[in-house]
């Protein structure tokens, strides 16, 4: 494997060469938040799928086409006020897709039966959103932390819904402008042929593009523990996210200890967290609950999420036996034991990384949109195995206060209003 990473005035285009590899991906982020509104939310709703609705002389129809004759996808995502483009195809047809991708960039058709279509699908999506209860709880919480303007802010389905409707060419072509013209972050993985016309297509598009300043508004609110209820009568149980922010950036001091203190808490993705360990596998009270850092991305702070779900008659319980387990951590503190575990947790799925291309490359290019350099990369893992015990409990003393955390919960609540807000009064 070889790594490197190239910074043009408009671009960074990071890689992974391998050689022999059958397969090619690249996965390239530009950030696109300004200032969020529901219209501006709006527009980032609809991009994804009207930059894949027609280019150059391709109709929609056509272009999907052409890439799944390739056998390759492109991918489109734009949460967060960040639009993230995936390309995967063999090696063989890369350079084929690369054309595609280019012709979608700087010639999308935004025609306006396509527009219509789009908007009608959207709408429709978002109605149906409303039932999607983990996502709302999601949502909820983080509108307790962050300012209307903030990108991590949600708007409502009724006020996405007007702003949709309202949505026109002239607005997705001002918002692809702002895409052109902003820095791109492009990671590349494959071997050496992929990587040289990845980097050559890459040069071609941004050569004659200036880069905007990146005016970017940044809303983190300080804690305030309150409790937001949903009703959601048509599902069976509550869907929860519990969290506070933190105040610092992924370049604070106090972030690598903050990790191992969330794993320890409540590990995304496995059984070894404390949470995992209690409230479900002794108490049996939900299926799964995780912990997760989310949001520290370049000087933006972020949050602590817990996320889980209980049946309604186990909802109060749950909660509390949640709570115990933030208290415990809070006054207790983790041990030297459990530390050095979770180290060798994390340096195995480090390892791990490189049975996978695809997993390698997502790695890789989180560090790069960070603006990471590789020794800067692979010093900040490094550090990870440094951490000191007492810099973990430092850390959890000054940021994960129980009594400042905050519960969004998403379902059958109309029965449990008055024990929730009993129940949270207590906390």
């Amino acid at each position: 494997m070889k790594y490197h990473i190239e910074t043009q005035t408009s671009h960074s285009t990071a890689s992974i060469t391998q050689s022999k590899s059958a397969i090619a991906k690249a996965v390239i982020t530009i950030d696109i938040h300004t200032e969020s509104s529901a219209l501006n939310q709006a527009r980032n709703i609809l991009l994804a799928d009207a930059l894949l609705s027609g280019a150059g002389t391709h109709s929609r129809a056509e272009f999907l086409e052409a890439v799944n004759l390739l056998g390759a996808s492109i991918d489109i995502d734009t949460h967060d006020g960040r639009c993230t483009i995936t390309l995967k195809s063999t090696s063989v047809t890369f350079p084929k897709l690369l054309r595609l991708f280019e012709t979608m960039i700087t010639n999308p058709t935004f025609a306006s039966a396509e527009i219509k279509r789009i908007k009608s699908i959207c709408i429709n999506q978002l109605h149906q959103a409303r039932e999607d209860s983990k996502a709302i709880a999601h949502e909820k919480l983080q509108n307790i932390f962050y300012g209307h303007n903030d990108r991590k802010y949600t708007y409502s389905i009724d006020e996405t819904v007007t702003a949709i409707e309202k949505i026109q060419k002239t607005h997705l072509t001002k918002l692809h402008k702002t895409l052109v013209h902003q820095f791109w972050y492009a990671t590349v993985g494959g071997d050496a042929k992929t990587v040289a016309e990845f980097s050559k297509t890459m040069k071609r598009i941004k050569q004659k593009t200036t880069v905007s300043k990146n005016t970017s508004v940044h809303q983190p609110l300080p804690p305030k523990p309150a409790l937001s209820l949903e009703n959601i009568s048509s599902r069976q149980n509550i869907d929860l996210s519990i969290g506070l922010p933190v105040p610092i950036t992924r370049e604070h001091p106090d972030y690598l200890p903050l990790v191992f203190a969330t794993a320890i808490l409540g590990k995304w993705g496995g059984f070894t967290g404390r949470l995992m360990s209690t409230v479900r596998e002794k108490e049996g009270l939900t299926y799964g609950i995780y912990a997760k850092l989310e949001g520290f991305v370049g000087d933006e702070q972020g949050h602590l999420r817990i996320m889980t779900f209980f049946s309604p008659q186990n909802t109060i319980t749950g909660l509390t036996s949640t709570f115990r387990e933030i208290s415990l951590l809070y006054n207790k503190g983790v041990s030297d034991a459990e530390l050095n575990k979770f180290k060798t947790i994390l340096n195995t799925q480090q390892i791990l990384l490189q049975d996978s291309l695809g997993r390698l490359l997502n790695d890789f290019h989180s560090y790069h949109f960070q603006g990471y350099s590789i020794k800067a990369m692979e010093e900040q893992k490094a550090a990870l195995t440094k951490v000191e015990l007492q810099a973990v409990n430092n850390a959890i003393q000054t940021y994960l206060d129980p009594g400042l955390f905050s519960v969004s919960a998403a379902g059958p609540v109309n029965s449990l209003k008055t024990e929730l807000k009993k129940w949270h009064q207590s906390v």
